[in-house]
Order: structure tokens, then C-alpha cells, then sequence
């Protein structure tokens, strides 16, 4: 690994309402490395989804990015106009979406949206976009590609939508690639073979992965390097193996205890995520946490450097590592 093909530095994200702003990400650093696999992990309303709309500036209004920044293969995505968004979409980063069926739209074929993909300038001759879109069909292992260009989105399996979805993704041949929840609408079998796809074509074509889930097992057997969020902050990185051998911050720990195993009691994190609103003025998460002192209600704590990379967000540190 050589060079960052993704780096966002103290990224916030807001959403107006009448009672104030909600702090959807607060301050946010993450690095994606040219072709690492980095997994963005934490429970449903941490900000994690903002955190991957805001790198093709693709946050829903009336949420909008606050602060920060982010670049994109050496450039500086908060500086384009329309038009070089526009180029940065597909060009710069290929998205993937969790639910292909609402992410393909069902009154068009898949070559129909998959030629958009393929040749959104329109300067590419018809046989070379057909010939390309089978091509890229053939790659996410779509059988009979050329009989499915033909087909509409509601005449797929979920797992056959979702490849159509990483085809168009990866179309432009983009340096990196952002999966959101890529697996949630697949059963555990179509899950694994989608994984072993985003696995198979990061290595194959050097493209960094920008994995969004809250689900572990997934985390721990593909990604190298993992974030935690909560409540819009991330509370540790690192390697994905120290992180899962030897888990830092509280909620990490109760993240990982919350997995179900045979033989072994499952151990939920008492208490609710917290709503997301004015500024924090103590650890978010002391109201959850076993470790909680007084200290953890002085403010909000630092994130502090470990070894090897590692960074905590607690003011225990890395007592127990």
C-alpha cells in the first residue's frame, strides 16, 4: 500500500430543524490507503452513512457538510463545481448502495442503466458501450450477460441486482470504491458470494474499499483497517485484528460481546444511542458505559494514539490492551 486514495479530515455534517442543529458527524479523520479495505462500523443514526454520502458530496438536504475536508485521489472534492462533481462521480469513487432494487431504477433494462454507467459523457459508439457493459457483466460473475442486458431490474435476484449495482460502480474504473451496507437485503449465502466479489475485484483491479456495515463478521474477515463511530464521533481505529483481539473503547467491547456465538450468552449494550443534537458536553457514551467515572462527564474526551495506529476516544486509553 502506497499513498491515500481517500483522505477526510474534520468532517462535520448538521441537519437544521426547528429546535436546533442535529450533529449528525462530528469532526470525523479517515484515511482509506491505495488498495485497503477500511470498514466503517457502528449502530444505525451514528453518522456513518453521512460520513460516505459526504465524499461525492451526495448528502440529502436539508443535511448539509458544515466543515472539513476531503480529497479524493489528490483532489480536493469540496472545491468542484457541478460539473467536476459530476466528473468525480463514477470517475473518482463508485458507489454501492444497500438496497439495489431502490437504487435501479424498475422502468429501465440493466443495459439501459448500465450504458449511463459505462458512457455518461455519450461519446462512446453503441457496440463499444454493449460490448463494455457485457464485459463489466461478465466480471461481477452475471451469467448469460448478454440475455441480461435485456432484462429489468424485478427479473433479478437481489444478489444478481446487487452485482449489476458494483458493475455500474466500478464502470469508469474508479480508484475507490464505497459499499453502504452492501449485504443487509442478501441472504447469509448471497451475502458471502458479494464479498468474495468486492474481495476478488479489489485485488484484481488495486481499487480501496470503503466498506460501510454494522455487521462484524463481515468486518473482521475482509477489511484490514476498521473506524468505530458513535454518535457522529469515531471512537477507534485500527488494524482490524487489534481491534478485534483487543477491543479499546467500551463500546467496542460491547459491540463485539453483542455477536452472537454458539455456547455463550448474548450481551446487549444497555441503554438507547443518544439523540443527536446540540454540542457535546461529556462522553457520549457514559450513559451506556460500564467504565463510567466522573471524569467521562467533564467533557468530551480526546482521541487519544496508541501503538501500531491505534486511537481511542476514552479517558481510560488503552488500559486494558
Amino acid at each position: 500500500m502506497d499513498g491515500e486514495t481517500l483522505a477526510i479530515s474534520g468532517l462535520e455534517v448538521a441537519i437544521p430543524t426547528r429546535g436546533g442543529f442535529l450533529k449528525a458527524v462530528r469532526g470525523v479523520d479517515l484515511r482509506v490507503g491505495k488498495g485497503e479495505t477500511v470498514a466503517l462500523v457502528g449502530e444505525s443514526g451514528c453518522g456513518k452513512t453521512l460520513t460516505a454520502l459526504s465524499i461525492l458530496s451526495l448528502v440529502p438536504k436539508p443535511a448539509k457538510i458544515t466543515g472539513g475536508s476531503i480529497f479524493l485521489d489528490g483532489v480536493d472534492a469540496g472545491a468542484l463545481d457541478n460539473n467536476g462533481l459530476g466528473a468525480l462521480r463514477g470517475r473518482g469513487a463508485g458507489m454501492v448502495f444497500q438496497e439495489p432494487m431502490t437504487s435501479l431504477n424498475p422502468v429501465f433494462t440493466v443495459g439501459f442503466q448500465l450504458a449511463e454507467a459505462v458512457n455518461p459523457l455519450g461519446k462512446m459508439a453503441k457496440g463499444e458501450v454493449r460490448a463494455r457493459s457485457v464485459e463489466l457483466l461478465r466480471e461481477v460473475g452475471i451469467p448469460e450477460p448478454e440475455k441480461r442486458l435485456a432484462a429489468y431490474p424485478h427479473e433479478l435476484s437481489g444478489g444478481l441486482r446487487q452485482r449489476v449495482m458494483i458493475a455500474c460502480a466500478i464502470a469508469q474504473n474508479p480508484p475507490l470504491v464505497i459499499a453502504d451496507e452492501p449485504t443487509t437485503a442478501l441472504d447469509v449465502t448471497v451475502e458471502a458470494q458479494v464479498m468474495e466479489l468486492f474481495a476478488d475485484l479489489a485485488q484484481k483491479r488495486r481499487i480501496s474499499l470503503l466498506l460501510i456495515t454494522h455487521d462484524l463478521g463481515v468486518v473482521e474477515r475482509y477489511a484490514d483497517r476498521v473506524y468505530v463511530m458513535y454518535s457522529g464521533l469515531v471512537v477507534e481505529e485500527g488494524s482490524a485484528e487489534s481491534v478485534f483481539t483487543k477491543p479499546a473503547h467500551p463500546y467496542t467491547k460491547g459491540l463485539l460481546r453483542s455477536i452472537p456465538r454458539r455456547g455463550e450468552p448474548l450481551t446487549p449494550i444497555r441503554g438507547t444511542v443518544p439523540p443527536l443534537c446540540g454540542e457535546l458536553s461529556a462522553c457520549p457514551f457514559a450513559p451506556r458505559c460500564d467504565f463510567v467515572s466522573k471524569t467521562c462527564l467533564e467533557g468530551v474526551p480526546q482521541l487519544l494514539e496508541g501503538e501500531n495506529g491505534r486511537k481511542c476516544r476514552c479517558v481510560r486509553g488503552f488500559a486494558d490492551v
